[in-house]
């Protein structure tokens, strides 16, 4: 069995042991799972493929993508099961951030997410984003 999809059953385990955490979609090469955080507040929706990267969309609540470089997302992108676009979440840095499937769900995008949910709460309170980063298609570093 390649490392690649060793890893993802690994994270397919731990997820399955995750509070508010429900699998969605399986296959051989990849999954979907969807996830409750901040005391459910935020349902997330994450794609996983055995190489790559994973897709993490915001299902609810609806997000203001009035500027949705400065918040750190992709913008909207469709997704089919859900028939609607969501906003796509960027939580890496290309350049700096080396995420593999050796990484565990659990000690990166999930807790990424969770990050990114409490500084767009606090962009929508300030009009400014604290996350940092770069910001999606740019270069410009957001101090």
């Amino acid at each position: 069995m390649k490392e690649s999809t060793l890893n993802m059953y690994k994270n397919l385990l731990q997820l399955n042991k995750l509070e508010g955490c429900r699998i969605v979609a399986k296959k051989r090469n990849c999954f979907s799972a969807e996830l409750l955080i901040r005391d459910g507040r935020y349902k997330i929706r994450l794609d996983y493929y055995a190489t790559g990267s994973p897709n993490v969309y915001v299902v609810s609540p609806v997000i203001d993508m009035s500027n949705s470089l400065e918040i750190h997302t992709f913008g909207l992108k469709f997704h089919g099961a859900y028939n609607k676009e969501l906003p796509c979440l960027c939580l890496t840095h290309y350049e700096s951030d080396k995420w593999n499937s050796s990484i565990m769900l659990t000690e990166s995008y999930i807790p990424w997410a969770i990050e990114w949910t409490e500084f767009y709460e606090l962009w929508l309170l300030t009009g400014t984003w604290y996350g940092g980063g770069v910001h999606p298609g740019g270069d410009k570093e957001n101090e």
